[in-house]
């Protein structure tokens, strides 16, 4: 096997996590993460100016992660 072979078999065997993601969070966003071969991230939300609309956007996340 090449070491290019290993990395991609390393990466598709591994639990990847993103630790910081700052987004306009949407489910293309989650659907191009997993195609990416990310398997959780730590969801940031921005907070200061609209906190209230953020929350509201964390909240929606729900049916979005569920689905």
């Amino acid at each position: 096997m090449t070491e290019s072979l290993n990395a991609k078999e390393l990466h598709a065997d591994a639990t990847v996590v993103d630790g910081l993601v700052i987004s306009n969070w949407s489910r293309e966003v989650f659907e191009d993460l997993h195609a990416g071969g990310v398997t959780a991230v730590n969801c940031t939300c921005r907070s200061g100016k609209g906190v209230a609309r953020y929350a509201g956007q964390c909240r929606s996340l729900e049916f979005v992660v569920s689905r």
